[in-house]
């Protein structure tokens, strides 16, 4: 069902070194590839994730990874 006269703007914040594009109305924000082991990714992509979305300042945020629970507890303290 399409949700008529309603319009959107969505933003995934990924972290795959891909860089920014938009692929059907859809914009990738790119923070970066992941690097170092899993440690890094829990420090270091999770910090840039963050920033992002805090840069962002988004109505309505969903997180997929676990390792970003963190983050999303911050961005609904700010």
């Amino acid at each position: 069902m399409r949700d008529v006269g309603r319009s959107h703007d969505v933003t995934l914040i990924v972290a795959d070194g891909k860089g920014e594009e938009i692929r059907r109305g859809v914009r990738f924000h790119d923070v970066g590839p992941k690097t170092g082991g899993r440690f890094a990714r829990m420090t270091g992509t999770v910090k840039r994730v963050y920033q992002a979305a805090l840069a962002l300042q988004p109505d309505v945020v969903h997180f997929h990874d676990p390792e970003l629970i963190p983050a999303a507890l911050r961005l609904k303290q700010a």
